[in-house]
């Protein structure tokens, strides 16, 4: 995320990086669906109903957003509204990974990521050297 919020011009925080996984998808599964007006979950969706396929989502800094730009509510917001409708109550998820260093649940006020089991490092850590 990290990246695509350096590459993305103002307020192209979600759309800059759905138009970049969109791009990936068509090349792989085009024939599912066109490239028209439609979303990544739109998107998602129609690989699904095709190919009972689901996917994992490796999403690295999610939090990027929410540290680098603190004023921005209304684009924060927009951000957890985009993750909310990609991966909650999605079929087409199998996993999603997300790294950070803000809780994703306990974000602010928003509760629209409020579907993932938040592990620490550090308790991973004990876990691994216990073992």
């Amino acid at each position: 995320m990290q990246q695509f919020l350096l590459e993305a011009k103002y307020q192209q925080t979600t759309e800059y990086p759905e138009q970049e996984v969109l791009d990936e998808l068509f090349e792989v599964y085009g024939e599912f669906f066109n490239r028209q007006n439609l979303g990544l979950a739109a998107a998602l969706r129609r690989i699904y109903a095709k190919t009972k396929q689901k996917f994992i989502f490796l999403i690295d800094e999610w939090d990027c957003v929410m540290r680098e730009k603190k004023e921005a509510e209304e684009e924060q917001k927009h951000c957890l509204d985009f993750l909310r409708s990609l991966l909650k109550d999605q079929a087409y998820v199998a996993l999603a990974y997300m790294t950070g260093i803000l809780p994703v649940k306990k974000y602010g006020e928003h509760s629209a990521l409020n579907m993932f089991t938040e592990y620490s490092m550090t308790v991973e850590m004990i876990c691994i050297i216990l073992v």
